[in-house]
């Protein structure tokens, strides 16, 4: 996980110098992919996965990703063709190919891949909303990846789970005041 957000901030932080250079923002984007890459193999190492499905993790390509994201991770059909769309331009800047890409296109995917990693690294802000047309169009984001596979439990908050905690011993107290109450009450203490 350490190399997907060392990749974002990378990422981030040359897509907040690149402006509307296109090769700047071609490279910013090969970084983000990069960085949604680590995450969802890391993800997919850390899920409970049948051993055949586990071993191939290390050697898989795009598309199988994407099919292991969208039955284990429950990526969605939109998420998958959003992120399909930004792989073929970073396959397009990788191999020298013409290619599109404005800079508030990549600001969006940018955010996207911020938010789907679920982290906001402390070097760089989050990039503003894009106010073109074609970037507001992106998906909702996909702010943390899910899993029905049992013994799974999603990364919480520690304040969450501060919380969670506390009212769960609340819940055993007042529990337990009432059934020391209702023994007295029975046994007539």
């Amino acid at each position: 996980m350490r190399q997907a957000t060392d990749k974002l901030t990378v990422g981030l932080e040359k897509l907040a110098r690149a402006d509307n250079d296109l090769e700047a923002n071609g490279r910013a984007l090969q970084l983000l992919h990069a960085a949604l890459e680590d995450y969802f193999d890391a993800w997919l190492l850390a899920a409970r996965l049948p051993p055949a499905e586990h071993e191939q993790i290390a050697r898989q390509d795009w598309p199988a990703r994407l099919d292991r994201m969208r039955r284990f991770g429950r990526l969605s059909q939109e998420h998958t063709r959003y992120i399909q769309h930004n792989n073929a331009i970073r396959n397009k800047v990788a191999h020298g190919d013409s290619f599109h890409l404005t800079h508030d296109n990549a600001l969006a995917y940018a955010d996207f891949v911020q938010q789907t990693i679920g982290t906001y690294p402390l070097q760089a802000a989050p990039p503003a909303r894009p106010a073109s047309r074609r970037a507001a169009n992106k998906p909702e984001v996909l702010v943390h990846v899910i899993d029905d596979h049992p013994g799974y439990l999603p990364r919480l908050p520690r304040w969450l789970k501060l919380a969670v905690a506390l009212v769960l011993l609340m819940s055993a107290c007042s529990c337990g005041q009432q059934i020391v109450a209702q023994t007295q009450y029975l046994f007539g203490r």
